[in-house]
């Protein structure tokens, strides 16, 4: 590795937008958060474009914008997961970006931010 700013830019750069820190935070996070529509919830990690777009509020152009850009960077990955009988477009956090969150230990300051954001979603465990 040549530097450590070469290194970070690129996560700074994603994460300077607020509504990509809360996608990757709530993709971290959606083991501890209850906001899937269905019974039959995604894996853990894993969360639907339109759950994503709830969560930042916006409509769903914005929102497939913001999750171009964060996979173009290597944070998330989409998926295609069959939900009654049809392809739903999943998005899951990639080995990239946990590696991110190890190194800087920022899983349990993810973890408290998530129980502020959703107080009455949040799971204790």
């Amino acid at each position: 590795m040549s530097s450590i700013t070469e290194y970070l830019d690129p996560f700074f750069d994603l994460m300077g937008n607020e509504d990509r820190r809360i996608i990757v935070f709530s993709l971290h996070g959606s083991e501890y958060i209850r906001h899937h529509e269905t019974d039959d919830p995604p894996p853990t990690g894993c969360l639907k474009t339109s759950e994503i777009g709830r969560i930042i509020e916006k409509d769903r152009s914005s929102t497939l914008y913001h999750l171009g850009k964060l996979e173009e960077g290597g944070l998330i990955e989409r998926f295609s997961r069959l939900q009654k009988g049809q392809a739903v477009l999943m998005w899951k956090i990639t080995k990239k970006w946990l590696e991110f969150v190890d190194e800087f230990n920022l899983d349990s300051i993810i973890r408290e931010y998530l129980k502020e954001r959703y107080p009455n979603l949040y799971i204790n465990q």
